[in-house]
């Protein structure tokens, strides 16, 4: 998944294409918030019955963010494709 993330964000740097680097950005977000769920579920059940510390909060919080990071990259893909004419 990290090789094809970054062959897409490699690609399109190469190509001068902002589809290509909009799509790696968001599978990079993507994949990050991946992992921190994942992290915060093997935290979340290697723990016993008792308090998590706030760890369910933070991964929650910075699941958050970088779903909220998205908002940019969805924005500028939408205004580029305006501002240059591109058609689906």
């Amino acid at each position: 998944m990290m090789i094809e993330v970054l062959g897409a964000i490699g690609f399109g740097v190469i190509a001068g294409s902002f589809a290509l680097l909009a799509f790696g950005g968001d599978s990079l977000i993507e994949l990050i918030s991946g992992i921190a769920v994942l992290t915060g579920l093997r935290k979340d059940s290697s723990i016993s019955g008792g308090s998590d510390g706030g760890q369910g909060e933070k991964t929650e919080q910075f699941t958050s963010g970088l779903l909220f990071a998205l908002l940019p990259v969805i924005g500028l893909g939408a205004l580029y494709s305006y501002v240059s004419g591109l058609k689906p």
